[in-house]
């Protein structure tokens, strides 16, 4: 009998303890709801979504000092790589700057797509903004010894500290906005459990860190889409767009400057060295190629038309090919006078992972025809013939102005005003 009592006394107990379970959460829910209360006498607003029809909305003050230490960090990656491939470290000095660049890229997204939502600007959103621009400070700084030593640890702290910033800014979500928790939930234990495998791949060694570093990218690629596919439309709050292609094309011309850097340098050679006719026209080759680039990103005038869900992952993710080959490409354009033959594979593969980034983002899905669509493939099939069969540049420079004209100025219409 005592046995059947027990027994029959242990479901109400748990029932009993999970209750009291229930009862403590919901206490330090209200508990917490209380003190955001209080804060807001300190200029401290619910963090729910923006009006996302809002119109002229540019970026904030805020988000160009973000861009601002993302300048730094691509600019010491872009350093490190042009040493790397001057003293001939080409395989390790290419997947050291693939590595940091995702991880710069990665830190900006996350905090881009957040702000184009969340972004309140209040106290406590711009001091969680400072934590991760620290941490954003402390990976540009650590760039060096990276490349150097292969110490991912500084690195790993500065990630960590901005980690740390989004969790609670999605936490904040959760108390202010009732109707995204599912997805700041999800965002928070995606954060978590990303954080975790980083921080066990760096105390990882030898080859087997290359491989948890691309399967740890990977996860961090994924854990956005499957959160995204896991809910409906009311649970997950749509962005601004204009204010989202206005970042991008921010970014944009943030890896174009490495370019820019490159043309400056070349241009000090030439009038340190005296003037050379091969020089000068390494430099008129240069200044092509950036401004071809810059005009096909920018001539392009519907950006991120998509609205279904691959197609916005499909058009945020696939710029990270137009993002890294600019990066990578000032450094390529600055070794022309060091090492030429190695320079020109590198600036016309950097060149080709740009045209196929814009046929990703752009062409893939725009209403062309079937030879619109195949035009920048089989350009890039050209470049790849040129850079096999002939050492030189200016071939390079002019197939672009060839697809600049094509794409501003369709052959039809050109035909057409000739007659």
């Amino acid at each position: 009998m005592n046995k059947e009592a027990k027994q029959s006394n242990e479901p109400n107990n748990n029932v009993k303890s999970h209750d009291r379970f229930f009862k403590k959460s919901m206490s330090y829910l209200e508990t917490a709801r209380k003190l955001f209360k209080f804060l807001g006498k300190l200029s401290i607003k619910p963090l729910v979504p923006r009006n996302q029809n809002d119109l002229h909305r540019a970026a904030t003050m805020l988000e160009l000092l973000y861009d601002l230490v993302i300048v730094i960090a691509v600019s010491n990656a872009s350093h490190s790589l042009y040493h790397a491939l001057l003293e001939n470290h080409y395989q390790n000095g290419i997947v050291l700057f693939l590595m940091t660049f995702f991880t710069l890229w990665w830190i900006w997204i996350n905090f881009t797509w957040f702000a184009t939502i969340y972004d309140n600007d209040d106290t406590l959103y711009r001091l969680l903004i400072f934590i991760q621009i620290i941490g954003a400070v402390i990976f540009a700084a650590s760039i060096d010894k990276l490349f150097k030593q292969m110490d991912f640890s500084y690195a790993f702290l500065g990630f960590l500290l901005i980690r740390i910033s989004l969790v609670i800014l999605w936490i904040r979500v959760i108390l202010s906005y009732p109707i995204a928790q599912k997805q700041a939930i999800r965002k928070i234990i995606g954060i978590i459990i990303c954080q975790f495998g980083w921080f066990l791949t760096i105390k990882s060694e030898g080859d087997h860190f290359m491989l948890y570093f691309i399967i740890m990218s990977i996860l961090e690629l994924l854990t956005p889409i499957i959160i995204r596919y896991s809910l409906d439309n009311r649970s997950s709050p749509k962005w601004h767009n204009h204010h989202i292609v206005e970042r991008y094309a921010i970014f944009t011309i943030i890896v174009l400057g490495e370019c820019l850097v490159a043309a400056t340098n070349l241009i000090k050679k030439l009038i340190d060295g005296g003037f050379h006719i091969g020089m000068f026209f390494t430099c008129i080759n240069v200044f092509i190629i950036i401004f071809t680039l810059w005009w096909l990103y920018f001539g392009e005038k519907k950006h991120l038309a998509l609205k279904t869900r691959s197609g916005i992952f499909q058009w945020g993710y696939g710029h990270i090919l137009i993002f890294i080959s600019l990066a990578a490409l000032g450094p390529s354009l600055l070794l022309l006078t060091d090492n030429n033959d190695i320079a020109i594979v590198l600036v016309s593969s950097n060149i080709m992972l740009f045209l196929m980034g814009i046929w990703l983002v752009h062409d893939l899905h725009g209403k062309l025809n079937i030879h619109k669509i195949l035009l920048l493939p089989i350009i890039c099939l050209v470049i790849l013939f040129f850079m096999i069969m002939f050492n030189n540049i200016t071939y390079v420079s002019f197939l672009l102005i060839f697809l600049l004209v094509y794409r501003v100025l369709p052959v039809s219409q050109q035909l057409g005003n000739m007659r």
